[in-house]
C-alpha cells in the first residue's frame, strides 16, 4: 500500500506541475510553443532511395572519431586527452544547425541478413532496435556539432557524449514500419547549452517510391570529459534563419519545462495539501468500509493493481552489445526496456 500511495502521489505531483506550467506560459508562450513543437527538422534529405551512409558506417566513423578499440579488450586510456578540452565555451567557435545535419540508412530492403535482426516474430519491425540506432545516431550528430580548436585532425576527440534523456517520441499512427523496406534516419543538433545538446531526429521509410515520415524524436545529450567524470563545454548554437530561431526557441522552452519538473519533484519538495487530499480520496475510494485495514481493498471496476503489471528481467551486456567505450549505453537499455514492456 505504501508503494501504491507513493505512485499516486508522484502521479499527482506531475499533473499539478504540468497544470502550473500551462498557467505560467499560457499568455506568453502558448502560441510560440504550439508553433515550435510542430516545427520539422531543418533540412529534409533527398528523395532518392540510396542517399546517405548506412548506420553501420556511422558506427564505424564514430569509433574512429573517438579512437576506440575495434575489438573487445581492456579499457583504453583516454586520460591524455584532458589537455585538449576547452576551459570555457568562449574558446569554442559558434556552430549552426546545418553543421551537424546528417542522414543514415538502415538497408532492410537490400540486406536480408540485416532484416532478420530487425524483424519481430509477428513480421513487424523491432522498435527497440530502432531506438538503439536513434541513440547512436544522436551521439554522432553531437560529435559533428562539436568543433574543438585544441584538437588536431589526426587525434581522437576528448569528448564523451552520453544520453541524458529522450524528451519525446512521436509516431505517425497512419504508417506502419515494414521489415522489407529501407529505413532512413536524419537529424541535427537543435539546441545547445553549456554542456548539453538537444537533437531532433526523424525516421522515414521508403514506400511506393517516396520516403514516408514514421517517427520524430528529441534526444538530450550531455558532453563529458574523456573519463566521463564531469561535464565539459560545447560549441554555442547560432541561428541564421527564422526557422532556426523557432527550433532553438523550442529547445529553450523544453529546458525550462525540464527544470520546473525537476524542482517540483517529490525528492525535493513535499506534497501540498491538495495533493494529500487527492491521494486520501483515492485511498478511501478503494478502502473496505467494513474492515479498517490497509491490506483489504476494493479494486475499481475494469482495472488492475499496479503490482499485477510489474515485470522484471536480469540482463547481462555481452561484448557485442557494448558501446565504443566498452560500456552499456542508453540505446541498449532503451531496447531492452521497450521489449520487456
Amino acid at each position: 500500500m505504501r508503494s501504491l500511495l507513493h505512485s499516486f502521489t508522484n502521479a499527482c505531483k506531475v499533473r499539478v506541475a504540468s497544470q502550473w506550467m500551462r498557467g505560467v506560459f499560457r499568455e506568453r508562450h502558448l502560441r510560440s510553443l504550439t508553433a515550435v513543437t510542430q516545427t520539422k527538422q531543418l533540412h529534409v534529405p533527398p528523395q532518392d532511395e540510396s542517399s546517405g551512409k548506412t548506420v553501420k558506417e556511422v558506427i564505424s566513423s564514430l569509433t574512429h572519431k573517438i579512437g576506440a578499440a575495434k575489438s573487445f579488450g581492456e579499457v583504453m586510456d583516454r586520460s591524455y586527452l584532458f589537455d585538449l578540452l576547452p576551459a570555457s565555451q568562449d574558446e569554442l567557435p559558434p556552430r549552426n544547425m546545418m553543421d551537424s545535419w546528417d542522414s543514415a540508412i538502415i538497408p532492410l530492403g537490400s540486406e536480408e541478413r540485416l532484416r532478420e535482426k530487425y524483424v519481430t516474430f509477428m513480421g513487424g519491425v523491432r522498435i527497440g532496435r530502432l531506438l538503439e540506432d536513434l541513440d547512436v545516431f544522436a551521439v554522432w550528430l553531437c560529435y559533428k556539432h562539436i568543433k574543438n580548436p585544441h584538437q588536431k585532425a589526426d587525434m581522437p576527440s576528448p569528448y564523451s557524449i552520453v544520453t541524458a534523456l529522450v524528451d519525446r517520441i512521436d509516431f505517425n499512427q497512419r504508417m506502419t514500419l515494414r521489415p522489407d523496406k529501407d529505413i532512413r534516419l536524419s537529424g541535427h543538433v537543435s539546441w545547445a547549452g553549456q554542456s548539453s545538446l538537444e537533437t531532433i531526429l526523424t525516421v522515414e521509410q521508403y514506400i511506393d517510391g517516396n520516403w514516408q515520415k514514421i517517427t520524430r524524436a528529441v534526444f538530450v545529450m550531455v558532453a563529458r570529459d574523456p573519463l566521463n567524470q564531469g561535464s565539459v563545454p560545447v560549441n554555442p548554437l547560432v541561428c541564421e534563419t527564422p526557422e532556426e530561431r523557432k527550433i532553438l526557441q523550442r529547445g529553450d522552452i523544453s529546458k525550462l519545462h525540464r527544470k520546473v519538473v525537476q524542482e517540483e519533484s517529490l525528492f525535493r519538495v513535499p506534497p501540498n495539501e491538495s495533493e494529500k487530499t487527492l491521494v486520501h480520496e483515492m485511498f478511501m475510494s478503494m478502502a473496505n468500509p467494513e474492515e479498517l485495514s490497509f491490506t483489504s481493498k476494493n479494486k475499481p471496476e475494469n482495472s488492475v493493481w499496479i503490482e499485477e503489471t510489474k515485470l522484471k528481467n536480469l540482463i547481462i551486456c555481452h561484448p557485442e552489445s557494448r558501446n565504443v567505450f566498452n560500456k552499456i549505453f542508453g540505446g541498449f537499455l532503451m531496447r531492452k526496456a521497450f521489449e520487456l514492456a
